[in-house]
């Protein structure tokens, strides 16, 4: 009976010492995981928006900033505003001249998150909007452009381009994210981005 009793006991003490230690040492590699999802990496974006016309390069507007990964704190996003507030007639007077403006916001804006992901890569959480005008030919009739849409002469035209993207980027990588045609003027517009770690 004292054996069995002892046994008894040991086997009570080796439960107990299992039960303590496994949720530490689960604990200790949450901690450790938790703390590395935190330490935060500082990555220099670079965003280049090019127009083509055929082969012909029209534009090219490159833009960069910095953002950190694993960030989620109120600044977690990194934001870009570039533009102007363009007068655009909507009315004229019984003499011909122009009676009223609005003013409409021709420019890019960019907006970025990151995540760092397996194996040095990078998630990128990266969206781009354009507006831009384009002026129609007086000497041209009104002529049907792509996708039906229809062109009166005389009028600027303004033009919006808006693209979301959730790309896996490695230090030092360029993708092109986007090539996509004009309906109205036949261009090429194209979105490349570039990841760089801050060392």
């Amino acid at each position: 009976m004292k054996l069995n009793g002892v046994k008894c006991l040991v086997a009570l003490v080796i439960l107990a010492s299992i039960g303590i230690v496994v949720p530490m040492r689960a604990q200790d590699k949450q901690a450790a995981a938790s703390e590395m999802k935190k330490t935060p990496v500082s990555l220099k974006v670079g965003v280049v928006v090019t127009e083509l016309d055929g082969t012909k390069k029209i534009s090219s507007l490159p833009y960069s900033f910095y953002v950190n990964t694993d960030d989620t704190g109120r600044g977690s996003t990194s934001s870009v505003r570039v533009g102007l507030r363009v007068p655009v007639a909507t009315s004229s007077n019984a003499g011909g001249a122009v009676g009223q403006f609005q003013y409409m916001d021709i420019g890019t804006n960019l907006d970025c998150a990151a995540a760092s992901a397996s194996d040095g890569h990078f998630k990128l959480y990266l969206s781009v909007e354009r507006y831009y005008l384009t002026a129609a030919d007086d000497k041209k009739s009104p002529a049907p452009a792509g996708d039906g849409v229809s062109i009166s002469s005389g009028n600027p035209i303004v033009q919006h381009f808006s693209s979301t993207y959730n790309l896996v980027i490695r230090d030092g990588q360029t993708i092109e994210a986007t090539s996509t045609t004009d309906p109205v003027s036949g261009r090429v517009l194209q979105i490349s981005v570039t990841a760089n770690m801050v060392k």
